[in-house]
């Protein structure tokens, strides 16, 4: 169930527990009916298990996470589509097959350097214009964007790709 949440003025906020009076009182009564009727728009538009496997998918899209020695240790389902496995199938794969052979000794050894020294969880390296390889053997073009981060079990490689196809470049004036 959905709980809607308003921004109150401050003054609009503070005046009902200071000047108690029926202009006040009428105002909250309509912010409170608002707030109801914005509430039961939203039932039945999206669950919260719903919302949360979109803002899942949203903020992983294509991603994958790895273990230092490059075995793949779990994929958004989106991430699987894009390369043509299932979930299950990626799990306990090698990275390097995702990439075509003639990438694959160049890319892997940029990927397990990430773990070597000092972790910086905000760090993102971009590789812009790459090839990724379907379980087919189809290549194309992608954009990959990596980043190791420390966690309680030790460090875990993040990798997301993006098609190239859908990547636009908005420069600012």
């Amino acid at each position: 169930m959905w709980t809607a949440v308003a921004v109150v003025p401050v003054s609009l906020q503070f005046a009902s527990r200071f000047v108690p009076d029926t202009k006040t009182e009428k105002l909250n009564a309509q912010l409170n009916a608002w707030l109801i009727a914005q509430d039961e728009k939203l039932k039945g538009f999206m669950t919260q298990e719903s919302f949360d496997v979109f803002l899942y998918q949203a903020a992983l899209g294509h991603s994958i996470a790895v273990n230092p020695d490059g075995t793949i240790l779990n994929a958004t389902p989106s991430a699987a589509e894009l390369f043509g496995y299932t979930q299950a199938e990626m799990r306990g794969m090698q990275i390097e097959k995702l990439m075509p052979p003639r990438y694959r000794g160049q890319h892997l050894a940029a990927f397990r350097r990430r773990f070597d020294g000092p972790v910086d969880n905000e760090k993102v390296v971009v590789v812009p214009k790459c090839d990724g390889l379907k379980k087919d053997g189809t290549e194309f073009p992608i954009e990959i964007r990596t980043k190791v981060i420390k966690t309680d079990s030790g460090l875990i490689g993040h990798a997301r790709f993006t098609k190239a196809d859908k990547i636009e470049v908005i420069n600012s004036p």
